[in-house]
């Protein structure tokens, strides 16, 4: 399920396996995320891993001032995580952070 109006509303989602793992975006907060699946989505779109570096690089130049913040789910890929972070820095943004949830 998802919710795209902080949790008031929630509609279903087809998942490609029953492992997917519940991410809560914040609508005011346009993160990188990484789903289980190793599927990277910026503002709520599926992304394909060719795209990124463009996507980031527009995501800059609408707030210059912003960071990348990004939220890999734990059962995903480390080099899905490293790819996203290299992405960030050939687009010209250097601060990025990791979301993460304390254990």
């Amino acid at each position: 399920m998802k919710s795209i109006d902080g949790g008031k509303t929630f509609s279903n989602v087809a998942v490609p396996h029953g492992d997917n793992h519940h991410l809560w975006i914040d609508p005011n907060n346009n993160q990188v995320m990484i789903n289980s699946n190793d599927e990277i989505w910026i503002e709520r779109r599926l992304i394909d891993p060719r795209a990124l570096r463009a996507n980031i690089e527009r995501m800059h130049a609408e707030n210059p001032e912003g960071s990348v913040v990004i939220q890999a789910d734990k059962e995903s890929k480390t080099d899905t995580l490293i790819q996203v972070m290299d992405a960030a820095r050939s687009a010209g943004v250097f601060n990025v952070s990791i979301a993460a949830n304390e254990p």
